[in-house]
Protein backbone atom coordinates (compact mmCIF):
# COMPACT_ATOMS: atom_id res chain seq x y z
CA UNK A 1 0.00 0.00 0.00
CA UNK A 2 1.52 3.40 -1.27
CA UNK A 3 1.33 5.53 2.31
CA UNK A 4 1.62 9.68 2.70
CA UNK A 5 2.93 9.78 6.62
CA UNK A 6 2.21 12.77 8.45
CA UNK A 7 3.78 13.44 11.76
CA UNK A 8 2.06 15.63 13.09
CA UNK A 9 3.93 18.68 15.80
CA UNK A 10 5.00 22.17 16.30
CA UNK A 11 7.87 23.49 14.04
CA UNK A 12 10.86 25.06 15.55
CA UNK A 13 13.62 24.20 18.37
CA UNK A 14 11.74 25.83 20.96
CA UNK A 15 8.66 22.55 20.41
CA UNK A 16 11.11 20.20 19.58
CA UNK A 17 11.00 17.67 22.18
CA UNK A 18 6.97 18.51 23.47
CA UNK A 19 4.89 15.63 23.99
CA UNK A 20 2.92 17.12 21.43
CA UNK A 21 5.61 16.50 18.70
CA UNK A 22 5.76 12.71 19.10
CA UNK A 23 4.54 12.70 15.50
CA UNK A 24 7.48 14.49 14.07
CA UNK A 25 9.66 12.20 16.14
CA UNK A 26 8.11 8.96 14.83
CA UNK A 27 8.47 10.29 10.99
CA UNK A 28 12.07 11.40 12.04
CA UNK A 29 12.68 7.94 13.28
CA UNK A 30 11.57 6.32 10.72
CA UNK A 31 13.70 8.54 7.77
CA UNK A 32 16.99 7.29 9.54
CA UNK A 33 16.20 4.21 9.47
CA UNK A 34 15.30 4.60 5.52
CA UNK A 35 18.33 6.99 4.82
CA UNK A 36 16.08 9.30 3.77
CA UNK A 37 16.95 13.22 3.58
CA UNK A 38 14.06 15.60 3.83
CA UNK A 39 12.92 18.46 0.89
CA UNK A 40 11.11 21.19 1.22
CA UNK A 41 9.21 22.77 -2.08
CA UNK A 42 9.54 26.23 -2.47
CA UNK A 43 6.81 28.36 -0.42
CA UNK A 44 5.59 25.41 0.87
CA UNK A 45 4.80 24.84 4.25
CA UNK A 46 6.04 21.08 4.98
CA UNK A 47 9.51 19.05 4.92
CA UNK A 48 9.17 15.82 3.04
CA UNK A 49 11.30 12.46 1.66
CA UNK A 50 10.08 9.65 0.04
CA UNK A 51 11.26 5.92 -0.89
CA UNK A 52 10.34 2.10 -1.70
CA UNK A 53 9.39 -0.18 0.53
CA UNK A 54 8.64 -3.83 -0.41
CA UNK A 55 7.08 -2.86 -3.95
CA UNK A 56 5.20 0.57 -2.12
CA UNK A 57 6.20 4.17 -2.02
CA UNK A 58 6.18 5.68 1.23
CA UNK A 59 6.49 9.46 2.02
CA UNK A 60 7.36 11.16 5.25
CA UNK A 61 5.96 14.43 5.76
CA UNK A 62 6.54 17.24 8.91
CA UNK A 63 4.50 20.05 8.39
CA UNK A 64 6.00 23.48 9.31
CA UNK A 65 2.61 24.62 10.04
CA UNK A 66 1.53 25.05 13.96
CA UNK A 67 -0.82 22.34 15.05
CA UNK A 68 -3.89 23.36 14.76
CA UNK A 69 -3.12 24.54 10.68
CA UNK A 70 -1.66 21.34 9.79
CA UNK A 71 -4.56 21.05 7.54
CA UNK A 72 -3.59 23.38 5.25
CA UNK A 73 -0.80 21.46 3.64
CA UNK A 74 -3.27 18.81 2.59
CA UNK A 75 -4.50 19.66 -0.77
CA UNK A 76 -1.00 20.44 -1.77
CA UNK A 77 0.09 17.00 -0.61
CA UNK A 78 -2.32 15.05 -2.23
CA UNK A 79 -1.97 16.53 -5.62
CA UNK A 80 2.11 16.29 -5.46
CA UNK A 81 2.27 12.47 -4.30
CA UNK A 82 -1.04 11.90 -6.39
CA UNK A 83 -2.28 9.98 -3.34
CA UNK A 84 -6.12 9.67 -1.70
CA UNK A 85 -7.51 9.94 1.60
CA UNK A 86 -7.14 6.15 1.66
CA UNK A 87 -3.16 6.29 1.43
CA UNK A 88 -2.88 8.68 4.30
CA UNK A 89 -1.72 8.03 7.71
CA UNK A 90 -1.56 10.45 10.22
CA UNK A 91 0.78 9.87 13.62
CA UNK A 92 -0.17 12.28 16.53
CA UNK A 93 -0.34 12.39 20.18
CA UNK A 94 -3.17 10.98 22.38
CA UNK A 95 -3.90 12.07 26.04
CA UNK A 96 -5.87 9.19 26.70
CA UNK A 97 -3.17 6.42 26.48
CA UNK A 98 0.04 6.48 28.61
CA UNK A 99 3.11 7.43 27.87
CA UNK A 100 4.92 4.01 25.78
CA UNK A 101 1.63 2.90 24.46
CA UNK A 102 0.20 3.61 20.24
CA UNK A 103 -3.06 2.83 18.98
CA UNK A 104 -3.97 2.51 15.02
CA UNK A 105 -8.05 3.28 14.16
CA UNK A 106 -8.75 3.18 10.28
CA UNK A 107 -11.11 6.57 11.15
CA UNK A 108 -12.91 7.91 13.55
CA UNK A 109 -13.27 11.78 15.34
CA UNK A 110 -10.84 14.15 15.64
CA UNK A 111 -12.25 14.45 19.21
CA UNK A 112 -10.38 17.71 20.83
CA UNK A 113 -7.22 17.40 19.03
CA UNK A 114 -6.35 20.58 17.14
CA UNK A 115 -4.11 19.02 14.44
CA UNK A 116 -7.15 16.12 13.83
CA UNK A 117 -9.68 18.87 13.57
CA UNK A 118 -7.80 21.26 11.16
CA UNK A 119 -7.43 17.67 8.68
CA UNK A 120 -10.50 16.47 9.05
CA UNK A 121 -11.78 20.21 8.28
CA UNK A 122 -9.66 20.22 5.92
CA UNK A 123 -10.77 17.05 4.07
CA UNK A 124 -14.00 17.28 5.17
CA UNK A 125 -13.89 13.74 6.68
CA UNK A 126 -12.72 11.46 9.58
CA UNK A 127 -12.04 8.98 7.08
CA UNK A 128 -8.24 8.36 7.08
CA UNK A 129 -5.97 6.04 9.35
CA UNK A 130 -4.23 7.65 12.25
CA UNK A 131 -1.63 6.32 14.89
CA UNK A 132 -2.15 7.69 18.13
CA UNK A 133 0.95 8.24 20.73
CA UNK A 134 0.27 7.93 24.42
CA UNK A 135 1.29 10.97 26.39
CA UNK A 136 -0.57 10.70 29.40
CA UNK A 137 -2.99 13.14 30.84
CA UNK A 138 -2.05 15.81 33.24
CA UNK A 139 -5.01 15.19 35.58
CA UNK A 140 -7.17 18.07 35.07
CA UNK A 141 -8.09 20.29 31.50
CA UNK A 142 -6.90 23.51 32.49
CA UNK A 143 -3.45 21.99 32.78
CA UNK A 144 -3.33 20.29 29.24
CA UNK A 145 -1.93 23.13 27.07
CA UNK A 146 0.66 23.66 28.72
CA UNK A 147 1.73 19.93 29.28
CA UNK A 148 1.32 18.98 25.69
CA UNK A 149 3.78 21.78 24.98
CA UNK A 150 6.02 20.59 27.38
CA UNK A 151 8.40 17.78 27.04
CA UNK A 152 8.67 14.54 29.11
CA UNK A 153 10.21 14.16 32.33
CA UNK A 154 13.47 12.32 32.90
CA UNK A 155 11.23 8.66 33.88
CA UNK A 156 9.37 9.16 30.58
CA UNK A 157 11.75 9.02 27.88
CA UNK A 158 12.27 5.55 27.63
CA UNK A 159 8.47 4.47 27.48
CA UNK A 160 8.28 7.30 24.73
CA UNK A 161 11.41 5.70 22.67
CA UNK A 162 9.65 1.98 23.12
CA UNK A 163 6.40 3.74 21.19
CA UNK A 164 8.64 5.55 18.93
CA UNK A 165 9.95 2.49 17.81
CA UNK A 166 6.82 0.18 18.15
CA UNK A 167 4.67 2.91 15.91
CA UNK A 168 7.56 3.11 13.13
CA UNK A 169 7.63 -0.74 12.58
CA UNK A 170 3.67 -0.56 12.64
CA UNK A 171 4.00 2.01 9.73
CA UNK A 172 6.03 -0.07 7.98
CA UNK A 173 3.74 -3.00 8.44
CA UNK A 174 0.77 -1.20 7.06
CA UNK A 175 3.09 -0.26 4.02
CA UNK A 176 3.40 -3.83 3.69
CA UNK A 177 -0.28 -4.55 3.86
CA UNK A 178 -0.22 -5.96 7.30
CA UNK A 179 -3.05 -3.83 8.70
CA UNK A 180 -4.66 -6.82 10.93
CA UNK A 181 -1.20 -7.33 12.24
CA UNK A 182 -0.81 -3.74 13.01
CA UNK A 183 -4.28 -3.48 14.64
CA UNK A 184 -3.73 -6.85 16.96
CA UNK A 185 -0.11 -5.67 17.69
CA UNK A 186 -0.84 -1.94 18.57
CA UNK A 187 -4.04 -2.52 19.93
CA UNK A 188 -3.90 -4.82 22.65
CA UNK A 189 -3.83 -4.02 25.97
CA UNK A 190 -0.07 -4.10 27.55
CA UNK A 191 -0.02 -6.67 30.32
CA UNK A 192 -0.16 -5.02 33.95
Amino acid sequence: MDLLVIGLGNPGRKYENNRHNVGYKVVELLSRELDLSYKKRFLKPYLYCYSEYKGNRIVLVKPLTYMNLSGNIFPDLLKKFKMKRENLLVLCDNLDLPPGRCKFKLKGSPAAHNGLKSISGVLESSEYMRIFIGIGHPGHRDLVRDYVIGDPDEQEWPLYGDSYRACAKAVLEICDDKLDKVMNELNRKKPS
